[in-house]
């Protein structure tokens, strides 16, 4: 009986040490050559009626080097028509312990194509980690609400090459 609880506690403890975040439970075949390696993609849409509905985004990336730094960016694009809600945040050491809860004053806002147009109504809300030991995780989860349906946004397997 006493051997019944003792391996239990120790199952127990073992599950519960390690983080589902730390990189080193990335396999060996992913770290090979990478610049940051995706750890979760998820997008959700719901629709609340006929014109709205929501866009539920949450994503983990882990950077392996500096050449990966532009994968942990944070872009949230909006318009007129839609609202970003909540932004959450969080940045994770190499051992998936937390280091930095992001917060909305980490966000800056401006207008997207501001280089090149005189008005427009297109946002964009951006977060770049500063971060120099490597490798590290973000993890970002966001809203955004849509009034009007004029189509979903496009699907791309990864967001760059």
């Amino acid at each position: 009986m006493n051997r019944f609880f003792i391996i239990l506690f120790m199952l127990a403890t073992t599950g519960f040490s390690e983080n589902k975040w730390d990189s080193k439970l990335i396999s060996d075949s992913l770290r090979k050559d990478a610049k940051a390696v995706i750890r979760l993609c998820s997008t959700t849409y719901e629709r609340s009626s006929v014109e709205n509905f929501t866009e539920e985004i949450h994503f983990v990336i882990t950077v392996m080097n500096e050449k990966g730094d532009p994968a942990a960016n944070l872009r949230i694009t909006y318009d007129r028509n839609s609202k970003v809600g909540p932004v959450e945040g969080n940045l994770y050491d190499k051992n998936g312990e937390l280091t930095y809860e992001i917060k909305k004053k980490d966000l800056s806002d401006y207008a997207y194509n501001n280089d090149f147009t005189l008005f427009s109504d297109n946002r964009v809300k951006v977060y770049s980690p500063s971060c120099n030991n490597y490798p590290y995780t973000v993890e970002y989860k966001y809203s955004v609400e849509h009034k009007g349906i004029t189509g979903f946004g496009t699907w791309a397997p990864q967001r760059g090459y």
